[in-house]
């Protein structure tokens, strides 16, 4: 009997990384365009303290690049920076949303989002490690 960890950790990322890129889109239209979103709540006051929205917006079109380069070319070495950027990009967006208004579920959200990504990450890992060690070497 396979355990359950052995039955999830062998399935494919692309799924999460899909919605990771689906999600960066959103974001970076939602932060690009003309109104803006960080004076609609309170929930993104720390985001803002930081960095305008445009910048946001740029460092979000970054990070879609990359992910879409790990996605299209089905290489692990973008996969697996594509999947760090996710963690680190909705790691702090999660944090900072939290931050900004704990009532809101948002943040809590992609916080768990990013461990998703992080999942991603090692699986990636694992891969680019096999392909450079194959086990009958």
């Amino acid at each position: 009997m396979v355990s359950l960890w052995k039955r999830i950790s062998g399935f494919d990322t692309q799924v999460i990384e899909l919605l990771h890129a689906c999600l960066l889109v959103v974001w970076t239209l939602l932060l690009i365009l003309p109104p803006p979103l960080f004076a609609t709540s309170k929930t993104f006051t720390t985001m803002g303290a930081l960095l305008p929205e445009q910048v946001w917006g740029v460092v979000g079109v970054t990070a879609f690049v990359i992910v879409f380069l790990g996605l299209w070319t089905d290489r692990p070495f973008w996969r697996r920076l594509g999947s760090m950027t996710g963690v680190m990009w909705w790691g702090f967006v999660g944090t900072s949303l939290v931050l900004g208004n704990p009532a809101s579920t948002g943040g809590w959200v992609y916080l768990v989002f990013a461990n998703f990504l992080g999942w991603a990450y090692i699986q990636a890992r694992e891969v680019e490690y096999e392909l450079r060690h194959p086990p009958y070497a």
